[in-house]
């Protein structure tokens, strides 16, 4: 504050200090009555307000004040008061760049002034508190709602996974009660049919585990069968094995550039690739490979919806393999490995049907090892098993696939040929006749046997017949007689000679 008139200035700062003590704010306020000091105090301190109190206006001291303000670099806001309105006091204003003109007069009546600015000031802040104490219980009142909200998405949201969960195990439990089937055929069937749909994919294959082999179970693969292998090693399918070597799901999206790369992977719909390992009692009996997920990509609970129907899939197949190793042991001869007599009689009973209901014939051969016991004299019952194991292996080396071999009792075996007549089945005993007669046969240690076959053939053609046995007792019949016409011969008809 400048002036000379030392009155006036303490009547201009005790004023100043009440109004701003009633506001609550704590005021400092220099004095000095020169220019020429007020202009060295600018250079020095910072000041938020200056005051000019002139109770005459010189032209040397605005001037300088002035130059002083403009030189400074805080420009601050400027109050003159003079002691009236006169023109040179507003001319005097104007050059010193104030923004305010007072006088005296306006001096007596600021203390009602300074009342109605504080009465004012105060109805604000009341009127800015209450309004700061609604906006902050509108805030407090929206995070209460968007708390309840939240809460309520959640619920909602539990109660969609809820849902969701609650359907998946119903899929999963339908899932298990659709595939238990003992029978594997059948099982595979019922995979093919439901698998795909279950678990959202166009695409799976099933390959079982024996020791570094993998053999193809079942698969819906347009090229099952033709150009996807039914048995490829562990080593040739780097992403089976990874599987199977981590007991975890390998899930690959981009094949093409892998590691797990293949030339098979043409076979596939697109550029992601799945394998699961199965395993049943923590240990791996085999992988389900899966492609073309139409849901889109495989996420977490896709993945542990997954691992449940894998594990209800582990079950049945397990058990559908049993059984079937079961069935197996049950309709197989332990010394050849051919079908035992149990199983022929099963499907001499099932062609007569056909035969009859569709008029599609068979026929059957029988063979017999001439002079068998001759052999087991000679070299010994082990060489004699060894011997009817070489015998079979030639007998089924030389049937078709739709045959069936079995060994009937002792040394004689049974060929069961589906839609073939008796000439067909004479030419295909005939080949199995000279086939033994050149071969060598091995015995125990190492010894050389040569042995020569009978053969009875039959067709279902013949008049008279009433039952499928009718045929094996007419093939019996012609084996009876090339034993009695002196052996290593085919016979086809019952009035043939030797």
């Amino acid at each position: 504050m400048v002036g000379e008139s030392m009155e006036l200035g303490l009547e201009v700062s005790s004023r100043l200090n009440r109004f701003f003590e009633r506001l609550s704010i704590n005021l400092k306020i220099d004095s000095v009555k020169n220019t020429e000091r007020a202009v060295l105090m600018m250079k020095y301190y910072e000041y938020d307000l200056a005051i000019w109190l002139a109770s005459e206006t010189r032209g040397e001291d605005v001037s300088q004040f002035v130059k002083s303000l403009d030189e400074s670099e805080n420009r601050i806001p400027l109050i003159f008061i003079a002691p009236n309105e006169s023109a040179g006091n507003w001319e005097a204003a104007g050059r010193v760049g104030a923004g305010s003109l007072f006088t005296r007069e306006t001096l007596d009546g600021m203390p009602k002034v300074v009342d109605e600015a504080i009465l004012e000031y105060r109805s604000g802040v009341e009127k800015y508190d209450a309004m700061k104490d609604l906006l902050k219980s509108a805030q407090e009142l929206k995070e209460v709602n968007d708390e309840i909200v939240h809460q309520s998405s959640k619920i909602l949201r539990n109660k969609k996974e809820e849902e969701e969960e609650r359907r998946k195990l119903e899929i999963l439990l339908d899932f298990s009660q659709g595939i238990f089937i003992l029978n594997l055929d059948r099982l595979i069937e019922t995979l093919k049919e439901r698998l795909p749909s279950i678990f959202g994919v166009e695409l799976f294959s099933i390959f079982t585990l024996d020791e570094n082999r993998l053999k193809l179970l079942a698969s819906n693969h347009p090229q099952s069968g033709t150009s996807i292998k039914s048995e490829v090693l562990l080593e040739d399918s780097p992403l089976m094995k990874e599987a199977l070597d981590s007991g975890k799901p390998v899930l690959v999206n981009d094949f093409a550039h892998s590691r797990f790369k293949t030339e098979s992977r043409a076979k596939y719909r697109d550029n992601f690739a799945i394998s699961i390992p199965i395993l049943m009692d923590g240990k791996p009996i085999g992988v389900l490979n899966m492609n073309g997920n139409r849901e889109g990509f495989f996420d977490h609970p896709d993945i542990t919806f997954i691992h449940l129907g894998v594990d209800i899939l582990a079950s049945a197949i397990s058990n559908a393999m049993q059984h079937n190793r079961l069935e197996e042991l049950s309709i197989t001869d332990g010394q050849t490995g051919l079908y035992n007599n149990r199983y022929f009689y099963r499907v001499l009973s099932a062609e007569w049907e056909k035969s009859r209901r569709y008029d599609r014939h068979f026929s059957l051969i029988i063979a017999d090892i001439d002079f068998f016991k001759k052999v087991n004299d000679t070299y010994g019952h082990l060489s004699g098993d060894l011997i009817l194991k070489e015998f079979a292996d030639v007998l089924v080396s030389k049937v078709r696939k739709a045959d069936t071999v079995a060994r009937y009792g002792g040394e004689e075996f049974i060929i069961v040929l589906p839609e073939s007549d008796k000439s067909d089945a004479a030419l295909m005993a005939e080949r199995m006749r000279k086939e033994i007669e050149a071969s060598t046969f091995k015995g125990c240690d190492n010894a050389d046997i040569k042995i020569t076959s009978s053969f009875g053939v039959a067709d279902s053609r013949m008049l008279g017949l009433k039952r499928g046995e009718d045929v094996l007792k007419m093939a019996d019949n012609r084996l009876y007689i090339a034993k009695n016409g002196g052996r290593n011969m085919v016979v086809t008809s019952d009035k043939e000679s030797p």
